[in-house]
């Protein structure tokens, strides 16, 4: 679909919108916008928002054409509202298949039955056998004098690695203690490590937890995944495999997978029962290139002298898409933050208070990993400028006089200080701090797009109402939307604006560890 017709319908849409914008005090018109831009954003019409699809192009033109209205210039690329994102949408073939070679014998196992695939490997990897090596949990880490790859040759081999970390001795937590390591996060960090070290392949066992919810995670390992296009010269096969595939690989058929498990991440245990044994890979890569738009407005400041120093204000307008024919309209994910940066820019273009310039900005791929902020915070021109970091996800259910805050002190103890005056000075909320916690079993701190700021030290507040019980179904709508809290959550998101973009605070980073990350 044209760019020009796009405009179009989200125009044509648009004007189906309650003209009642000029009407009323200022609580009377901010409600109004807010449900006016919701009902649209949220509508059957958009489909539920899925990156890269033509449905939220259109909601993209939507608050592009607002923004145009509001005042508020574009910070995109050549001079438009759209930051172009490459993205990559890989799949394997349904007819993809591994054997697991024993000697003389051979057995075959297919995609989406018995394993799911992270990475399908170049076409180098076409019938490619390669002998196996258990790498125990795949971590090396100088700091915890830890390392696996200990005297293993794994060169051009196909390791095989648990998820988690080892426990402690004498303890049954992880091995820095009740906190979880960054070897705990995801099994990311431990394919990263093992293709440096030249592993030609990568099998990964889930935990007991994990392999319970096998049957339920083909809903999101076993279709197409979205990513960041990159540059790879080289690529290699890397899957997760079932519970049936991991006992025949390991030769242990008469014990529970649970003690299976344990048996493995005994140090005792050196995986040997593997020499001689190889995989052949036949997995085949389906490749489809796809953009994206993280959508960039700009508020400049009023002081000459402050023009280098952001304040960032944002949140993710995408969603789910369509699931087995039913729309997923995501009103409140994040339908609700969304509008609430829609009408913040608004109000904020009205008054134009701000001495530091602010920067608006409508996250795409959220829902696919933090895509939209990932790349941002790595190829923005005023990435190394942005002073502090607003987000908003999910703010418009429960009750109007309390949300959830994270990371506002995660770096700066100033910054934290500064949220909590601004909402003295504003929608007096009662601030609920429960989940701003590294250890929250949710880890809800790692799962919005201030995350992608926070890694890199810079001051980030998150908003959010947590989890409801229509959080990622068909019937988060926006019937269910507490509007008076969407005010509130305006005023509060733009006194903290305007007290970051005028005050002299310098956000001194006292709290900031490199464990942080």
């Amino acid at each position: 679909m044209q760019r020009s017709m796009l405009f179009l319908l989200a125009l044509i849409l648009a004007s189906c919108q309650p003209g009642v914008y000029k009407h009323g005090n200022k609580n009377e018109r901010a409600m109004a916008h807010l449900k006016a831009n919701l009902e649209f954003l949220a509508s059957d019409a958009l489909k539920g928002r899925e990156t890269g699809s033509h449905d939220i192009k259109v909601a993209a033109e939507f608050i592009r054409s607002r923004l145009e209205m509001y005042g508020l210039q574009p910070y995109g690329e050549n001079g438009s509202y759209f930051s172009n994102i490459p993205f990559q949408k890989q799949g394997i073939s349904d007819s993809s298949s591994i054997t697991l070679i024993k000697g003389k014998t051979r057995g075959h196992y297919t995609v989406n039955r018995h394993f799911y695939a992270y990475r399908g490997g170049d076409s180098s990897y076409q019938g490619v056998e390669q002998p196996l090596v258990f790498v125990r949990f795949g971590i090396e880490d100088s700091t915890f004098e830890y390392n696996d790859y200990k005297n293993l040759d794994i060169k051009g081999k196909t390791v095989v690695l648990l998820l988690g970390e080892p426990e402690r001795q004498g303890d049954s937590t992880f091995f820095n203690g009740a906190r979880p390591t960054k070897w705990s996060r995801s099994s990311a960090i431990k394919r990263k490590l093992a293709r440096e070290k030249g592993a030609g392949g990568i099998i990964v066992l889930l935990s007991p937890r994990g392999m319970n919810m096998w049957k339920n995670m083909k809903r999101f390992m076993g279709s197409s995944k979205l990513g960041l296009a990159q540059k790879q010269d080289h690529e290699i096969p890397e899957i997760l495999i079932d519970s049936t595939l991991a006992r025949n690989m390991f030769d242990i058929r008469d014990l529970s997978y649970d003690q299976m498990y344990k048996k493995l991440q005994d140090p005792d245990y050196d995986g040997s029962v593997l020499n001689g044994r190889s995989i052949q890979w036949n997995l085949k890569d389906q490749t489809e290139k796809i953009t994206g738009h993280n959508i960039v407005a700009l508020l400049p400041g009023s002081d000459p002298a402050l023009a280098g120093e952001y304040i960032l204000v944002g949140a993710h307008y995408d969603h789910l898409g369509m699931r087995n024919g039913q729309i997923y309209n995501g009103a409140d994910d994040n339908g609700s933050g969304t509008v609430v940066v829609m009408e913040t820019a608004r109000q904020m273009a009205h008054i134009k208070g701000n001495k530091r310039p602010v920067i608006f900005v409508w996250f795409t791929g959220e829902e696919k990993g933090l895509l939209g902020s990932k790349y941002m915070i790595e190829h923005a021109p005023f990435r190394d400028n942005i002073r502090a970091v607003v987000n908003m996800d999910m703010i418009g259910r429960e009750s109007a006089d309390s949300i959830y805050v994270l990371a506002s002190g995660l770096s700066s103890s100033a910054y934290h200080a500064l949220v909590e005056e601004a909402n003295k000075k504003s929608a007096r909320f009662v601030f609920n701090y429960s989940l701003d916690s590294r250890d929250h079993p949710d880890r809800i701190l790692y799962r919005s797009d201030h995350w992608s700021f926070a890694q890199k030290g810079i001051p980030t507040v998150f908003f959010t109402d947590y989890h409801h019980t229509d959080y990622h179904k068909a019937s988060d709508d926006v019937d269910k939307i507490n509007f008076l809290k969407l005010k509130k959550a305006v005023e509060l998101t733009r006194q903290t604006v305007l007290d970051a973009a005028n005050g002299s605070d310098d956000f001194i980073r006292d709290n900031w560890t490199e464990e942080a990350k």
